[in-house]
């Protein structure tokens, strides 16, 4: 009995680190990639829509982010946009850093490579103002208020107290996709890949340096997020291609998270 209850043990426990293949298609996937701001949440909340409307209410939606977060109220208006669809959300973890971990955590079954990283850290604030006693108070007393309830969500996914969560976090908390599916920051290592379409597929975006803009190609296949090809705008100034390059890894990575 002893050896059944061992090997009962050991094929729950790899059930959370295995799993059938998901394709991802253009129907049925949104990529949430590079700092969240209002016009990243706004190009996401419409992608969702489109995609929502044209599916079942029983259907799910696989949500990929990659991103170093950004800002904590956009952030928030994703969330409750995406959680406001009939349809299941999953996401998929990439890179998900501050207010991406916490759009990470705040949907269906969180699903992960391997090689993804998670990492959650403090609020922090920049340009607060205002009289004190008053305005500045009241101010700071919202972030406050709104961070616990951030922390609280993530402490009871997680299965911890606040104080334990917020203890971790308080030097930064950087995870693997498989350490974070042994602490339960993440539910599954899945097995996912794009179909043809969306492997073939190329898709251009514009990303803003500060040398300038700068026009990169990636393939339509979100689990290839290395860019394909770059053209620097006639305004730019940079020195080489290789220059161009970090530029483009740094804004895509950079941990960032304001308030």
């Amino acid at each position: 009995s002893t050896l059944f209850l061992l090997t009962l043990g050991l094929l729950l426990s790899a059930s959370a680190f295995t799993d059938s293949t998901i394709t991802l298609t253009e129907q049925n996937h949104v990529l949430f990639s590079g700092e969240v701001t209002d016009e990243s949440v706004a190009q996401a909340q419409i992608q969702l829509s489109r995609i929502s409307a044209k599916l079942s209410r029983s259907a799910t939606i696989f949500l990929v982010i990659d991103s170093p977060g950004g800002s904590v109220p956009a952030g928030n208006r994703f969330i409750d946009f995406a959680n406001s669809l009939p349809q299941t959300i999953k996401p998929l973890c990439l890179f998900c850093a501050s207010m991406g971990y916490h759009m990470f955590q705040s949907f269906g079954e969180r699903l992960v490579f391997n090689s993804s990283v998670l990492m959650s850290h403090r609020v922090s604030i920049g340009g607060l103002s205002g009289q004190v006693p008053g305005e500045a108070v009241t101010r700071l007393n919202e972030i406050i208020a709104t961070s616990n309830r951030m922390d609280e969500v993530v402490a009871k996914r997680v299965g911890i107290s606040v104080a334990s969560y917020q203890s971790l976090i308080y030097n930064e908390l950087w995870l693997s996709g498989y350490d974070a599916v042994a602490t339960k920051h993440a539910d599954k290592v899945a097995k996912i890949k794009c179909d043809e379409a969306l492997s073939s597929g190329t898709r251009q975006e514009k990303v803003n340096t500060i040398f300038g803009p700068v026009d990169v190609t990636y393939s339509k296949c979100p689990l290839i997020s290395g860019f394909l090809e770059l053209k620097p705008g006639t305004e730019s100034k940079f020195r080489s291609w290789s220059e161009a390059a970090d530029m483009i890894r740094k804004a895509k990575r950079s941990v960032r998270i304001q308030y």
